[in-house]
């Protein structure tokens, strides 16, 4: 009898153990936010099986261990992190959730990704790291508020992790990686197409243009060395990543990946590149560094797709601007809906001043404005150049946005106050137009993180029926 009292008082104590104490306030956890969702575009192009997890993910308002409450129940929602994990796309749907799930939501998303990808995991996990915002959490039988860092450190030191993905993940087992393919270079053509076909017939296209890289300590002064960076390639837009890292994309004119973007990526200052295929096809990049540590590109869609119409076809469609978020500036996921549309809108140009974001979009040498709140919804503002367009815009540290265009004798700048007014044309030309070249234009500029400046811009030589040698 003595030993079934004990038993009993051993069942008792652990049944309070998952009750609230009645001098804490423990709140009861939400598991979803009320409602039906509505699906998002990206859920609604997963197959039938794993909608409903993404659902649950997306939406969910508690963080919760592999086992809770004392009968050590797995949750609905660590259930469907697994099934998730089980699906061949499931890096892609786990980083798609760390763009639009809850907190809590993206929470599993980060453990979702560290046990397939540790190493891009704890990349994405930066901005968590230092967050200090609350999440509802239940650790077996405890039901409390927790900082995210305080979450996210426990997911990082990966025992967190492989017990949320049981059986169905094994720590060992992995998914093969996403990363697009690098370029096939020749020894002596280094992070340059080995094969110089061209991918786009127009002899005036991206398949006949090359990109370098000038240098400036004032942003008015430029030089270069005349060094390619990347052939058969154009509109190039550059960043530097808070790691030191270089990127620039551009369109690729290549037969390598074409028609779409290419990347040329430098991790010593531009002394070495290596090349490789963006996972978004567009035109006219435009790429900005979010508060969060995320990339955004911007770039047009065009309404007839890869096949340009024929000349003189009247164009009654608009062109579209659409954006698309990564992590690790290589694997991007497309967001939903456009930024802005209209006739013949190129080559879109953004840029945070203040609390507002501006985007400069051309319609041949006209530049207009357009004004957002979010960096998504754009409203156009009206004409702001008639003399020159296909901009790119940098907030100096003294206050000054300059804006850098293709003018008619080579890459021009013009001022504005504020960003929505029209552009003040500054004397003299950043890069003149050389006789060797046919063109120079499309200018990106960005801080190389040392006090001085970078222009990455599209040339073509004078001579070129074929793709340069």
């Amino acid at each position: 009898m003595f030993r079934s009292l004990i038993y009993i008082l051993i069942l008792l104590w652990l049944t309070a153990a998952c009750l609230p104490f009645p001098f804490v306030a423990t709140p009861t956890p939400t598991p979803t936010i009320p409602g039906t969702p509505t699906p998002t575009a990206f859920e609604a192009g997963l197959a039938p099986d794993i909608q409903p997890a993404y659902r649950l993910l997306r939406t969910t308002g508690v963080f919760s261990d592999a086992a809770v409450g004392v009968a050590a129940t797995t949750p609905d929602t660590v259930q469907a992190l697994r099934l998730i994990l089980k699906d061949p796309a499931a890096e892609n749907i786990f980083k798609q959730l760390l763009a639009e799930a809850t907190p809590a939501g993206q929470l599993y998303a980060l453990a979702g990704l560290y046990v397939i990808n540790p190493e891009f995991a704890r990349l994405a996990a930066k901005p968590y790291e230092s967050s200090q915002e609350m999440v509802q959490t239940q650790f077996g039988c405890v039901n409390a508020e927790m900082p995210i860092s305080a979450v996210t450190k426990q997911i990082l030191e990966g025992s967190l992790p492989r017990a949320l993905a049981g059986a169905e993940m094994p720590p060992t087992a992995t998914i093969g990686p996403t990363l697009p393919p690098p370029i096939p270079t020749s020894g002596g053509r280094p992070c340059l197409p080995s094969e110089k076909s061209p991918a786009i017939p127009d002899p005036n296209g991206p398949s006949f243009h090359q990109v370098l890289v000038a240098t400036s300590s004032d942003g008015l002064t430029w030089q270069t060395n005349d060094q390619v960076i990347i052939d058969q390639a154009s509109v190039p837009e550059a960043v530097r990543l808070p790691d030191g890292r270089w990127l620039i994309y551009a369109v690729n004119g290549s037969m390598l990946g074409g028609p779409g973007f290419v990347y040329a990526e430098s991790q010593d200052e531009g002394q070495t590149w290596t090349c490789g295929i963006v996972n978004v096809t567009g035109a006219d990049p435009d790429v900005v560094l979010l508060p969060d540590g995320r990339i955004r590109i911007y770039y047009i869609e065009f309404p007839f797709g890869p096949h340009p119409p024929q000349p003189g076809t009247q164009i009654t469609e608009p062109n579209r601007v659409r954006s698309a978020i990564s992590l690790d500036g290589k694997n991007f996921t497309i967001e939903e809906g456009a930024r802005l549309e209209g006739i013949y809108y190129t080559d879109p140009d953004v840029i945070l001043v203040g609390s507002e974001w501006f985007m400069y979009v051309s319609t041949g040498e006209k530049a207009w404005a357009a004004r957002s709140s979010d960096g998504l919804n754009f409203t156009l503002i009206g004409l702001v150049n008639e003399t020159g367009a296909v901009s790119g815009s940098y907030l100096f540290p003294d206050g000054t946005l300059r804006h850098y265009y293709c003018g008619r004798d080579g890459i021009q700048s013009a001022t504005s106050s504020g960003g929505g007014d029209t552009w003040r044309t500054e004397p003299g030309i950043r890069i003149a137009r050389d006789p060797a070249w046919k063109t120079v234009c499309d200018p990106s500029v960005v801080s190389d993180g040392h006090g001085g400046y970078w222009m990455a811009y599209k040339i073509q030589p004078a001579d070129t029926t074929t793709p340069s040698p």
